[in-house]
This record gives C-alpha cells, sequence and structure tokens, in this order.
C-alpha cells in the first residue's frame, strides 16, 4: 500500500504522484544538509492559487499594504536588495535543468524604464508566459556575470496582475 500525503490547501490524503510540489524557502542546515520548505497541493488547490493571481507565497507570512508600496522603476533596482516592481513579461530566455534536476526559468521583464532578467525555480517556470504583466512584491536583486537578476526572493510574492 502506497502512503498518502496531505494537501496543503484542503488536507484530503493522495498519493504523493497526484500532488504538485510547490517550493518554498531552501534551508541549509550547519552540516550541509538542505531542505525544502515547500508544500505540496492536489490540482483542485493548485488550480485554485493560481486562479487567485497568487503564484507563491512563503507559509505564514502576511503582506502589509505598506510594504507593497513604493514600486521601483526597472532602471533603479540596486543589486542585493528587496524591491517592488510592476513589469510585463516580454520573452522566455531560456529554460533548463541543472545536475540537482532542478527546472530554471529565465524571462526578460521589463517596464518603460527598462529591462532585467526575472530567475525562477521548478513549477514557478509555468505559470508565467510572454505578454503577463506581473506584480513581484520584494523581489530580490542579485547580480550574476555582471548581469542584474531578480527572483521571487525567499520573501517574495508574484502576481499576476
Amino acid at each position: 500500500m502506497d502512503r498518502l500525503f496531505k494537501c496543503a490547501g484542503c488536507n484530503n490524503k493522495f498519493e504523493i504522484t497526484k500532488l504538485i510540489r510547490m517550493p518554498g524557502e531552501t534551508i541549509v542546515q550547519p552540516d550541509g544538509f538542505t531542505f525544502d520548505t515547500g508544500q505540496n497541493y492536489c490540482q483542485a488547490c493548485f488550480d485554485q492559487q493560481t486562479k487567485d493571481n497568487i503564484l507563491l507565497k512563503d507559509k505564514g507570512k502576511k503582506i502589509k499594504e505598506t510594504e507593497i508600496d513604493g514600486i521601483t522603476q526597472v532602471k533603479d533596482v540596486l543589486i542585493n536588495t528587496n524591491v517592488n516592481l510592476l513589469a510585463d513579461i516580454k520573452r522566455k530566455i531560456s529554460e533548463k535543468t541543472n545536475e540537482k534536476g532542478l527546472r530554471i526559468g529565465e524571462f526578460k521583464i521589463g517596464d518603460e524604464s527598462g529591462d532585467i532578467i526575472l530567475v525562477l525555480w521548478n513549477e514557478l517556470v509555468d505559470l508565467i508566459k510572454e505578454g503577463d504583466k506581473i506584480h513581484l512584491i520584494r523581489g530580490y536583486v542579485r547580480e550574476w556575470n555582471g548581469e542584474k537578476r531578480i527572483t521571487k526572493g525567499k520573501q517574495g510574492i508574484i502576481k499576476k496582475m
């Protein structure tokens, strides 16, 4: 008999093959062991979350209205900071699977001030497409190979507009 797992949305039990994993924060312990705080959802709960326009939100974190004020223009983002952006998905640059089996998608996004690369992981790669408009709340900006890139970050949220 297969082991059953609870859906994080409805709490019904399913075989693991019937659940969709939504990644969370990756925790690295001092001994090098890593684990993901993500949750498993049945198809109906996964669809409901995306229908509500929330692509991913860290468990237990509430958004205060003051945290979504102050939209930053792409030209003004600074490395190693969290920012709020309104941006258009211009195109998918690439998608690959790394040596650990994690999917990585890169998207060119931008506003009237400029463009930046958005990097998404695993299931998030499939949730946006060219032509979508997104509101990225607390996205994290970093530099990779001399280029600014933005990710959802550990406490970030992406909403389709």
